[in-house]
């Protein structure tokens, strides 16, 4: 992988995480006025839809884009590095979940947002359910799919190989959901498709990923824009009941969006010197970002919202507030913590 890549990737991935925090910053109730209808589901449920798209075709590249023979070697040394770059850091942020919401849920104070399912109330099956399949943390989801596919990852490696029409064949079938094709806690047809989709780049089109595209940054943009503008408007107009239409329209958006966000870092990039620039300190805060964000950010916006009450134009300060106020909160933590216990970050992190 050259510089320029692996520039971009982080860069991007930074303002791929700033879109989950704002994705997760929905705070809308049924009292709200079509402004911040419109903005926050604009943003929420529009512009930063690409996020979880995109990462998992990042970490479906990433992941097979090295693989040069294909023997069980490769991917079981692969597996035991995202068992300590993927699982352990899922299972402590897991544990760190339930430790933290039940001294919530002793608290008087805070014990008053909890109207149910206390952890002091719950079986040893139920916690044992909470720590590993559906941790308190509920952005970690997307840390438990990624080791399902890397469980997965010689199979996927095989069809991608021998038959990567089938493979194209299957992401299409996925993302339309022309199958009714059950799903579970581990595998998503959506998450699937787009990790499928990042072990074909970086399988056979490894140039694709490599070539800049500034010329098309701004124009993809603003199609893009349009794109999503033109879904929520007919979300909130029900103009768009046909299934299958609706799933196409959706995900070409965001291979548009995806597209544009792509390009855009190549247009603004274009003509400079990179190769020689350090990165922001704070890009490295990316993954402690992902994982300390919830329920930091669902605290901010339920006091906020008791603090300020629930009028309209209160939540639409919040939505901005909340996520910025918590991007600071994570970084500023996960700067000091590395800073006072290295170590501890580094497990935390899986040594990122």
């Amino acid at each position: 992988m050259n510089t320029y890549l692996s520039r971009k990737l982080r860069v991007v991935s930074f303002i791929l995480i700033i879109m989950v925090v704002f994705l997760h910053a929905h705070n809308i109730s049924g009292e709200n006025d079509l402004l911040n209808y419109y903005v926050q589901n604009f943003i929420s449920t529009g512009i930063t839809k690409i996020s979880v798209a995109l990462f998992f075709a990042i970490s479906g590249y990433l992941f097979f884009f090295n693989i040069e023979e294909g023997k069980i070697q490769e991917f079981t040394k692969k597996i035991q590095s995202r068992s300590r770059t993927i699982l352990l850091p899922y299972l402590l942020w897991s544990l760190w979940g339930i430790l933290f919401f039940f001294l919530l849920q002793s608290l008087p104070f805070s014990r008053s947002f909890f109207n149910s399912d206390l952890l002091a109330e719950k079986s040893v099956p139920e916690l044992l359910h909470t720590f590993f399949i559906k941790p308190l943390p509920y952005q970690l989801w997307f840390l438990r799919h990624l080791f399902a596919f890397a469980l997965l990852s010689p199979l996927i490696y095989f069809v991608a190989k021998y038959a990567r029409w089938v493979l194209l064949a299957g992401i299409t079938i996925l993302l339309l959901k022309i199958l009714e094709i059950p799903e579970n806690d581990f595998v998503h047809n959506r998450s699937l498709a787009y990790f499928c989709l990042g072990c074909y780049l970086g399988m056979h089109k490894q140039d694709w990923v490599k070539r800049g595209f500034s010329k098309f940054g701004i124009g993809a943009a603003v199609i893009w824009l349009a794109l999503v503008t033109w879904r929520i408007i007919g979300d909130s107009q029900a103009l768009i009941n046909d299934k299958l239409w609706r799933n196409f329209i959706q995900h070409f958006e965001f291979f548009v969006g995806i597209f544009a966000l792509w390009s855009l870092y190549d247009f603004f990039q274009k003509g400079k010197e990179t190769t020689q620039k350090v990165l922001p300190t704070f890009l490295a805060f990316a993954f402690f970002l992902y994982v300390s964000h919830e329920p930091i950010l669902t605290i901010i916006k339920k006091l906020g919202l008791k603090v300020l009450g629930k009028g309209s134009m209160n939540q639409l300060l919040l939505y901005f507030a909340a996520p910025l106020l918590t991007i600071g909160i994570c970084i500023a933590v996960g700067m000091l913590l590395k800073k006072i216990a290295p170590k501890v970050y580094g497990v935390l992190t899986g040594g990122r």
